[in-house]
């Protein structure tokens, strides 16, 4: 399963958690990309219980925060950096098992996997 959202401010990232809730989705995959100028830490925080692993991508714009700088935001969580959407979305799917895999964090986000995997099905 591969869930999009593009979610990217606290606000959202409470909606999120509570999707995630009421669809019973324990954890996920969770495939990370948001801009500089983004809440990041106040998105995430409503997220963590539910990231079993967190691939970090750089986004497809020049205002894209450097995943190193999102990776601190998750010190306690298994995760991995890519260096882009292409790749993260591969190593997503190479780990996933049946675990859902989330992309959210950034609308950039989701219009380049929409973009990826609509090539993939061409």
């Amino acid at each position: 399963i591969l869930i999009l959202d593009g979610a990217h401010n606290p606000s959202a990232g409470r909606v999120l958690r509570q999707t995630l809730i009421d669809e019973n989705i324990k954890k996920v995959i969770f495939l990370w990309g948001m801009l500089k100028d983004k809440d990041q830490k106040g998105f995430i925080r409503p997220l963590l219980k539910f990231i079993k692993r967190c691939i970090i991508v750089p986004l497809p714009s020049e205002r894209s925060e450097t995943p190193e700088n999102l990776f601190k935001q998750i010190p306690s969580k298994p995760g991995f950096i890519e260096t882009s959407v292409r790749r993260g979305l591969q190593r997503a799917a190479a780990i996933n098992g049946q675990t859902p895999i989330l992309a959210a964090g950034s609308l950039y986000l989701v219009g380049e996997i929409r973009k990826i995997v609509r090539r993939h099905l061409d």
